[in-house]
């Protein structure tokens, strides 16, 4: 991270900064950890607000700063961030380092109630929540389409944000492990199909090769929430079965896979590859901030530890 972050890498400076506020580093520093995160904030990058806004808040920086958190809860609002638009409402509505406005408390409700509401009216796709609409409203990750038909991200935060219709939610996530499983090579794969002519086209993942990294192939950090919900669902043997799909031990138990495998079967890699010749083969490993992600699914999600 500290090779990549000089530049404009908003999410290497977020994933160093959280480093630093955890004490994951021989030498954390708080102060370094608020650069990172404002830097990350100021350009744009709305999770990096969200946790500047939350850490601001909750004094993680040595002193709590309410005015400061609810500037950048507000921005992280107005981009779309329905945890920022609650907290901005309940800010609001007690009093708490904003004047107590019911009327503005109102107004934040009522736009978390719209995403809502879209995400059961608009986004449902029949048998999944597609992933996205481009500014032309074209969506993306819908049946009616040759490439990307489904997304795994969509299914998954259907259940861990428990914003989804409970029901549709479990059929959503049920829809993604039959679509994108792969049983031979044993993959969770982010999306299906790969993107390769689609238009308008969905940004860098398109640039992938099909098959490689977030086009199509097996995605740590979207795998690692699938197991979460999953559990959530009480769905206990999916939700091992897709930990295994990521774990490297568990991948290198298997005489086949593990080979075609190829990282070191102690370091959870970024992604793995869907598509011939190189299907299961392991790529950016030692990077993946979805190591963090998997230790809360195991520790939290299945063993039932809250830490």
């Amino acid at each position: 991270f500290e090779q990549i972050t000089p530049g404009t890498m908003s999410s290497a400076d977020y994933n160093l900064a959280v480093m630093h506020l955890r004490g994951e580093l021989p030498q954390p520093s708080l102060a370094l950890a608020r650069r990172l995160l404002e830097r990350a904030a100021h350009g744009g990058f709305v999770t990096a607000q969200l946790m500047l806004g939350r850490a601001l808040e909750n004094g993680d920086f040595g002193t709590r700063d309410l005015t400061l958190a609810h500037r950048w809860y507000g921005v992280a609002a107005e981009s779309g961030s329905v945890e920022a638009q609650v907290a901005m409402g309940t800010a609001h509505y007690l009093g708490r380092g904003l004047p107590k406005d019911a009327a503005r408390a109102a107004h934040w409700q009522r736009a978390r109630a719209g995403w809502v509401q879209a995400l059961d009216s608009q986004a449902w796709d029949g048998g999944w929540y597609k992933r996205a609409f481009f500014d032309d409203g074209t969506p993306l990750g819908t049946r009616s389409q040759a490439e990307c038909r489904i997304d795994l991200i969509a299914q998954a935060w259907a259940v861990l944000s428990g914003a989804g219709d409970p029901a549709r939610a479990q059929q959503a996530l049920a829809a993604a492990d039959s679509e994108l499983w792969d049983a031979k090579h044993g993959l969770l794969r982010l999306l299906h199909p790969p993107l390769q002519y689609a238009r308008p086209e969905a940004g860098y993942i398109q640039a992938y090769p099909a098959g490689v990294r977030e086009n199509g192939g097996q995605y740590s950090h979207g795998a690692t929430w699938a197991v979460m919900a999953a559990a959530k669902l009480h769905q206990p043997e999916r939700a091992w079965r897709m930990w295994q799909a990521i774990s490297p031990a568990h991948r290198w138990q298997d005489a086949a896979l593990g080979p075609a495998y190829g990282g070191e079967p102690y370091v959870v890699a970024g992604d793995i590859c869907s598509a011939s010749p190189w299907a299961g083969r392991c790529g950016w490993s030692w990077y993946t901030g979805a190591s963090g992600w998997l230790w809360r699914a195991a520790v939290e999600s299945l063993c039932g530890l809250q830490t």
